[in-house]
């Protein structure tokens, strides 16, 4: 095996070259498809009906020919037409018409999602058409499709390989090359593998960014990036309006943002493989993974305590309802309300309800449980019982992110503290710096303020 991989090492140049020449077909149909895309935008979103309908037919169509299939009729099929092409152009012919209908249909949607208000104030202003569309439309366009285009270029890159069959020399032509002359098929094609990783992590690197949402001309979150490791409890801590919700709520996109990425175990959240935003469907497989505990409970007021946990892993996850039932009813000794299973939430204090929150949540089996202020609706002398079972699942290691303004909560409990502000990471930090010793100015001013408030009483 060793050998093997020798072998592949005396042939670099023969892999440099191709990893150079599938660099530089993806990066040409990457430019040549986004900027066919931009012509094709506004063309899908014509209101001369049979302009849309045309460019809608050329998307369509694209979307689901195989591009393997529409390489060979680029190649081999123009010649019975008359038109003669060498393996590069065709190769390159074939990547940007096939991802520019992609393009176009990104670009589509994140003009759609922009708001009306800031063009608006550009017309208001008078901005020249060229001027609004290059300063106030471009740029945040841009921001909002940049992930998903990303993703695209990836596509590109993966998708180059399929020009082997034209004798294009890119990298899987250049590996099938070694193999064939040396007969060394796993170390040549691992190889190969490795080289794309590389170059599709110089793309994710290129275009990853923190989460970004605006509400109108409001910007709530700005540039959010952060992680959680399995087992880890991060609590997000901040002035009331500072966005902690809303990110919240970006997370297993309840509110979608406008730029970022979010991933859970690995897999994005929102966008599929192929950069297209998740259909309402597959959003719904992946939210069965993130558990969620309101700040005003949400319990369904129709269905009994008990029947508040089954309902979703009956219906949503089709799992075997004695199953659940046994879950549940462990999940309620839990929280300590196995005597309230057959009562309706109307008939709960707010503490229990809120119990009952945290144990329909953890029905679901989460990967991921997000607690959106769990203790600001309830009096303060009910707060205690949830901050218990909080405290419990913290110290048995569930993953948990928890917006709060439980100061005590946050000390005990969290394994790291993220102070937001304006909509923006101020700090992060484990809770015994963070509180103990602050780095930056307006956590010092935000803790000094906390431990005034506990001191005339409140929490």
């Amino acid at each position: 095996m060793i050998h093997d991989f020798g072998i592949v090492w005396s042939e670099r140049s023969l892999l440099l070259s191709g990893l150079g020449n599938t660099t530089i077909l993806s990066v040409l149909s990457a430019v040549a498809a986004l900027l066919l895309g931009f012509v094709l935008t506004p063309a899908l979103m014509s209101k001369q009906r049979w302009l849309a309908g045309a460019v809608r037919g050329f998307v369509d169509v694209m979307r689901c020919v195989p591009f393997l299939l529409f390489a060979y009729i680029v190649y081999y099929g123009w010649p019975s037409l008359g038109i003669r092409l060498d393996n590069w152009t065709s190769g390159l012919i074939a990547l940007t018409v096939y991802n520019a209908a992609y393009m176009a249909e990104i670009l589509r949607g994140a003009w759609t999602a922009q708001p009306r208000e800031p063009i608006e104030a550009g017309v208001a202003f008078g901005f020249s058409n060229v001027a609004l569309f290059r300063r106030i439309v471009l740029p945040p366009l841009l921001l909002a499709a940049g992930p998903v285009i990303g993703n695209q270029i990836i596509q590109i890159i993966k998708d180059s390989a399929f020009l082997t069959i034209i004798a294009l020399p890119e990298l899987t032509h250049a590996a099938s090359s070694i193999q064939s002359r040396h007969y060394v098929p796993f170390a040549a094609f691992i190889t190969a593998v490795f080289l794309y990783w590389g170059l599709c992590l110089v793309i994710e690197a290129g275009v990853s960014s923190g989460v970004s949402k605006r509400f109108g001309a409001l910007e709530v979150l700005s540039d959010i990036s952060f992680q959680v490791a399995k087992g880890e409890t991060v609590c997000v801590l901040g002035p009331s309006g500072s966005g902690k919700s809303t990110l919240l709520r970006c997370i297993n996109w309840l509110e979608r943002p406008d730029a970022g990425q979010i991933y859970l175990n690995g897999a994005e959240i929102g966008v599929n493989g192929a950069g297209v935003v998740m259909s309402d469907r597959e959003l719904s497989r992946i939210r069965t993974r993130i558990g969620m505990v309101f700040q005003h409970f949400a319990l369904w007021p129709h269905l009994t305590v008990l029947q508040n946990l089954m309902e979703a892993p009956v219906q949503v996850q089709r799992r075997p309802k004695a199953e659940v039932r046994d879950e549940a009813l462990a999940l309620l000794a839990k929280v300590g309300l196995s005597d309230k299973r057959d009562a309706f939430p109307a008939k709960l204090s707010g503490g229990q309800k809120q119990r009952v929150g945290i144990a329909r949540a953890l029905a679901m089996r989460p990967d991921l449980l997000l607690f959106d202020e769990p203790t600001s609706a309830l009096d303060p002398e009910l707060v205690g019982e949830v901050l218990v079972v909080m405290r419990e699942l913290a110290h048995e290691g569930m993953t948990m992110v928890v917006v709060t303004h439980e100061m005590g909560f946050a000390r005990d409990a969290a394994t790291r503290v993220l102070f937001l502000d304006r909509g923006r990471v101020v700090e992060t930090a484990a809770p015994e710096k963070f509180f103990s010793n602050p780095e930056t100015e307006r956590a010092r001013q935000f803790i000094q303020r906390y431990a005034g408030h506990a001191a005339n009483g409140g929490r």
